[in-house]
């Protein structure tokens, strides 16, 4: 639970931006049907959650007796939308999802195709950012009071990367950063991987200059939201710049092939 952020490497600005667009017409698409067909599907559903629960009731009878059972999934119901569409719904419907589909494979939009070393966990920062620097893709829907994101998702060119990494070098610049390893010449973690005590001090003690503080809001403030994270300019906020500062000039520098860009995505 949390913000969570990843980014997937395209081969070009064009082909992000055909996926974004097949990306929103499957989402208005899959929302159009599924309310013109909400009665066969919620009947289906819970057809399912019967079958579902009658067989955890089973489960449940035989742990209490100790005994192993293992559930049926040969009578288990399941449905397709399609098959409660019209010919004329089922086709219109088979050509959105699959070229949805098709661009989604062909980009490798997946949990494992993500570019790892720019996955990000609640730095909102980065989410402020994005709104920042796109305005033109934040929408105000009905059960949100800000606006947000279209589809959670924005395209950043070599020219957004390259604005990024200036903004990171000036917070840096800002004032000297250094970790409890490099301030110390000890390790931060114990042999399990746990921060040890004075690390922790460390860390907790640790507090920005004015001027850092000032260059943190001015070129990348955070942003507060449900489970997005801490919005104060701390020790893990200058640690995380500096860290995805590397991140992304590798990117730049060592990975990127020409033309490529990077397709963010937000999840919360």
């Amino acid at each position: 639970m949390g913000l969570d952020i990843y980014f997937y490497r395209v081969s070009s600005k064009e082909k992000a931006e055909e996926f974004l667009a097949a990306s929103k017409q499957y989402e208005i698409a899959y929302d159009a049907y599924t309310e013109k067909y909400k009665e066969p599907i919620e009947k289906a559903e819970k057809k399912w959650r019967d079958w579902y629960n009658a067989e955890n009731l089973k489960y449940e009878e035989h742990a209490a007796k100790n005994e192993e059972y293992e559930i049926d999934h040969s009578n288990e119901p399941s449905y397709d939308m399609k098959d409660f569409m019209t010919p004329i719904d089922r086709t219109g419907w088979e050509f959105v999802e699959n070229t949805y589909k098709d661009l989604k494979s062909e980009i490798n939009f997946t949990y494992e195709g993500q570019y790892k070393d720019l996955y990000m966990r609640k730095q909102n920062w980065m989410l402020q950012y994005v709104y920042n620097r796109f305005p033109e893709r934040l929408v105000k829907l009905p059960d949100y009071s800000n606006k947000i994101l279209d589809d959670c998702k924005a395209i950043l060119t070599l020219d957004d990367v390259n604005d990024l990494i200036d903004r990171m070098e000036k917070v840096l610049a800002a004032g000297e950063f250094k970790t409890y390893q490099e301030a110390t010449g000890k390790p931060e973690a114990d042999e399990k991987g746990w921060y040890v005590k004075e690390a922790i001090d460390y860390h907790n003690e640790w507090t920005p200059t004015e001027a850092q503080n000032a260059a943190a809001n001015e070129y990348l403030p955070t942003r507060s939201g449900f489970f997005f994270g801490n919005v104060t300019y701390d020790y893990f906020y200058f640690q995380h710049v500096r860290d995805y500062l590397e991140s992304f000039k590798k990117w730049r520098d060592e990975v990127r092939m020409p033309g490529e860009v990077l397709l963010y995505e937000e999840s919360w």
